[in-house]
């Protein structure tokens, strides 16, 4: 029992800053996933003011496309506590190790989803910094399925007054490294079109699998901040190239040429949402899989780590070799039975799919690298 108001009925996820239990709130008969604060980070101010702020965030944001909290206090034995809707349905990256490449209809309109909680975040005042697959939830409802919701909020940028001319905020790296924009890899001051960046490097990922950089810890933030994305039509030759020009232009390095509002970038991807992906069909990608569902809630907690080369990414290397000796296997196969058989009039098309394997080092933690000498957090995965 937890402030003797919530049932613990099991746990969901543990992270370097807290644990995610399966709960019921007694008074209204309702399930709730309910984040509890590690001891040891309760007792450093700046864990107690991320995690607070997590919640603040989404009780000001109020939008149906940011997770919704719903509580958030203290027990008796002072464990400090939040109480979050409870999500059924899976997190956009197991999405994305489970389907692969998604058709472009579909992969708009799960980043519309997420521009429109952006947008509503960017209103009152406040950037996300940390936008990134594993931060986005893909929910079943009764009505609809892959609603999204966008998660964990702990590094979030909230308006502050300027001192001397600069935000406290100013001069930190804050985030998930190869999801950063320029101006926030190089620890610049950072705005709603940050988050827009992240977001096309989002549907950049979703349409490809693959990143616009590679590398790891200080070389990757210098390639953000220094270098051109690898354009997506060359990592992603299939697409329509009217597509890949919106990608181009959320992923400017110049902020100036980027869309200046989520609700601008909402409008660019409008025409892609009711078309039929036939570009992919036609090179054999087809319609992706839906993905396993999971009653898993997804944790929104903040680990402390340094960069590390991301967990998980051996089940999509592993999904890239499938798909490749599956494909190897069938071409075998149709090429021994037309040997066996008189040859068509015309000969039948063998299905070619861009096998591409991902490269991904850096992408599931955050981290929070101080201007000045002296001052270390990190942040990290669910």
């Amino acid at each position: 029992m937890l402030d003797g108001k919530y049932w613990i009925v099991g746990r969901l996820g543990t992270g370097g800053m807290g644990t995610v239990y399966d709960g019921w709130n007694l008074a209204i008969g309702r399930r709730v996933a309910i984040k509890l604060l590690h001891p040891d980070q309760a007792l450093t101010h700046d864990a107690i003011e991320r995690f607070e702020q997590e919640a603040q965030a989404a009780a000001r944001i109020g939008h149906p496309n940011v997770v919704d909290v719903l509580d958030m206090g203290r027990d008796r034995d002072g464990a400090r506590y939040m109480v979050m809707e409870r999500l059924e349905g899976e997190c956009l990256f197991d999405r994305l190790v489970e389907a692969g490449p998604l058709p472009t209809a579909d992969a708009v309109a799960i980043v519309v989803q997420v521009l429109s909680g952006l947008e509503a975040a960017h209103e009152v005042g406040i950037i996300h910094r940390d936008l990134k697959p594993e931060n986005v939830f893909l929910a079943t409802t009764a009505r609809s399925r892959d609603v999204v919701k966008i998660l964990d909020f702990g590094v979030a940028k909230f308006p502050a007054k300027r001192i001397d001319g600069r935000c406290p905020s100013d001069g930190e790296v804050v985030g998930t490294p190869v999801y950063m924009s320029p101006e926030q890899a190089s620890g610049g001051p950072v705005d709603g079109r940050t988050d827009l960046y992240a977001a096309g490097v989002l549907l950049y990922e979703l349409l490809s699998t693959r990143l616009p950089f590679e590398g790891d810890g200080p070389k990757l933030l210098t390639a953000i901040a220094t270098r051109d994305p690898v354009p997506i039509d060359r990592v992603a030759p299939w697409l329509p190239p009217e597509i890949a020009s919106v990608v181009a232009r959320a992923m400017a390095p110049d902020p100036a040429a980027r869309f200046q509002t989520a609700g601008e970038f909402i409008e660019a991807l409008s025409p892609f949402l009711d078309q039929e992906a036939s570009q992919e069909r036609s090179v054999g990608l087809g319609a992706a899989p839906i993905g396993r569902r999971s009653t898993r809630e997804v944790p929104t907690l903040v680990a402390t780590t340094a960069i590390l080369p991301a967990k998980g990414r051996r089940r999509r290397l592993a999904w890239v070799m499938a798909t490749a000796l599956a494909l190897a296997a069938g071409t075998a196969a149709l090429v021994g039975a037309q040997a066996r058989t008189d040859p068509p009039a015309v000969a039948p098309a063998v299905p070619r799919v861009p096998i591409v394997a991902p490269s991904r080092p850096g992408a599931s933690q955050s981290c929070v690298v101080p201007a000045k000498p002296g001052v270390a957090e990190a942040g990290g995965p669910r």
